[in-house]
């Protein structure tokens, strides 16, 4: 039998792992610094397109690719982390972000390249399944709901081989080897797309988490005097590039896989009997079983919590239609069950519809949803009652996964932008535009989070490229590149 996993704090400590610290863990024995925009200055050389536009792919291409699932290969990819981690201990994760974090001329390369070579053979099956024709992650998710045996320890150790695939690229750039890194970023974004468009949340986030700093070590390569144009491969790469929209539709219906009792709620009058078991199997699907003597107490406060809220309930079901004999004559825990399902139902569309809008449409309806969720849907989250926990369990995440998708849509096209001003520079001696419409080589993509131009000026030799976090984010998340042509030496 499939082991069940507690779903959320293990998110959570994936997500930790995945971007460090978190926000309100803070170093109460320093003052707090002021957040800024992340800012990267970058030396570039005018570049313009290859004799052959897709001369450079960031994808396998069709006719490379081989028979297979990836996905298989992805699980076996992960899994021999622990096992790298286990023999060679000497490894210090510490050390590779000090690495990754240092300068490309500074880089340590022998130290670099003797921890790479003991990622070798998993760095080989990552590389190995972006070349496979397709990745379907075949776990049971609808008959099994969230809990159906997806390794979430394994996947933890994933930000190890994370790091190890950017320092493999920034290895190569050191060396010189333009065409080895471009083959690394290859195995990079193919497993941020194999990875991330499977079925759970968890998964979407590691795709953008790996996605995102496959980009970063681009922008070290767009550097190196001998980076081609890579304006075509990025612009090729899938648009969007991982698709959340089906893992959040899983995570959201996948409460009927756990209870699909729910799913006769309409069709059948449930006595209280069954609505108690519903809710005590419910109070089961987030932690372990409780005794004997903690399910009673359990009944008991599910009983109680649930004739509070049955005047409320009763009335929701009066103003759908429903005439005051009708709702006095069904069992009054059925009432409340009706109640809570039917409003978290309504959340989670509410929520959902607006995750198939561009983020720059969606954001402020988004927001309004979220508190709305964490409102328990009129009522303090405190006293939100088990079952209505279990519906909306997601549901405060979605804003939240939307926005790490789209940072990495707007990185992508950023980087696309950065791309064009090199093929400009390239036909006009070396000159920066004055904007970006003067571009006329390539279309110029517009940022996702705001739904128009990326904001763009010159002065002084260096254009400044910008995308400011939106309102009411951490100024950390928007970007800023200063571009500075690289003069030729005569």
């Amino acid at each position: 039998m499939a082991r069940r996993i507690h779903y959320l704090p293990a998110l959570t400590l994936l997500l930790f792992a995945l971007n460090g610290r978190p926000a309100w863990s803070q170093d109460t024995s320093e003052p707090p610094k002021k957040e800024s925009i992340r800012t990267v200055q970058l030396l570039i050389d005018p570049k313009p397109e290859p004799e052959c536009a897709l001369a450079y792919r960031l994808e396998t291409p069709y006719m490379e690719q081989r028979p297979g699932n990836g996905a298989l290969l992805y699980d076996a990819a992960i899994a021999l982390v622990t096992q790298v981690k286990s023999k060679h201990r000497e490894i210090d994760e510490s050390k590779l972000d000090e690495w990754l974090d240092g300068p490309l001329d500074k880089l340590p390369r022998q130290d670099v390249r003797e921890a790479i070579a003991a990622f070798e053979e998993p760095i080989h099956y990552l590389d190995l399944a972006g070349r496979c024709e397709h990745c379907t992650w075949e776990y049971p998710v609808r008959d099994e709901g969230l809990h159906c045996a997806m390794p979430l320890p394994l996947w933890g150790g994933f930000r190890v081989l994370r790091s190890v695939l950017a320092l493999k690229a920034r290895l190569e750039m050191a060396d010189g080897d333009v065409d080895a890194a471009i083959g690394t970023l290859r195995i990079g974004m193919s497993a941020a797309r194999g990875i991330g468009n499977g079925p759970f949340v968890v998964q979407n986030l590691i795709g953008t988490s790996l996605a995102r700093r496959t980009l970063r070590e681009l922008e070290g390569l767009i550097q190196t005097p001998a980076a081609p144009n890579l304006y075509w491969a990025l612009t090729a790469l899938p648009h969007p590039l991982l698709d959340m929209r089906r893992s959040l539709q899983m995570e959201m219906d996948a409460v009927y896989a756990e209870l699909p009792e729910l799913r006769r709620l309409k069709k059948e009058v449930l006595s209280d009997d069954d609505v108690i078991q519903i809710w005590k199997k419910a109070t089961t699907i987030e932690g372990s079983r409780p005794s004997n003597l903690e399910a009673a107490f359990v009944k008991i406060y599910l009983v109680a919590a649930a004739m509070k809220t049955y005047p409320k309930a009763k009335q929701y079901l009066l103003a759908r239609g429903k005439t005051t004999e009708e709702v006095e004559s069904l069992p009054k825990l059925y009432v409340v069950l009706l109640h809570q399902h039917d409003r978290n139902r309504r959340l989670c569309d509410t929520m959902l519809k607006w995750a198939d809008v561009p983020y720059w449409q969606a954001a402020d309806k988004l927001k309004e949803c979220e508190e709305l969720a964490s409102k328990g849907m009129g009522g303090d989250m405190a006293d939100m009652d088990a079952i209505t926990a279990v519906f909306s369990i997601n549901t405060p995440w979605i804003r939240g996964i939307y926005l790490r998708n789209v940072f990495m849509e707007r990185d992508l096209a950023m980087l696309r932008c950065v791309e064009a001003v090199r093929m400009y520079a390239a036909g006009h001696d070396g000159r920066l535009p004055q904007a970006l419409s003067d571009i006329t080589e390539v279309p110029i993509p517009a940022d996702p989070v705001y739904g128009h131009a990326f904001s763009y000026q010159v002065a002084g030799g260096k254009a400044v490229l910008e995308s400011p976090a939106p309102p009411g984010e951490a100024a950390r998340d928007g970007l800023r590149y200063e571009i500075t042509i690289r003069q030729a030496t005569r």
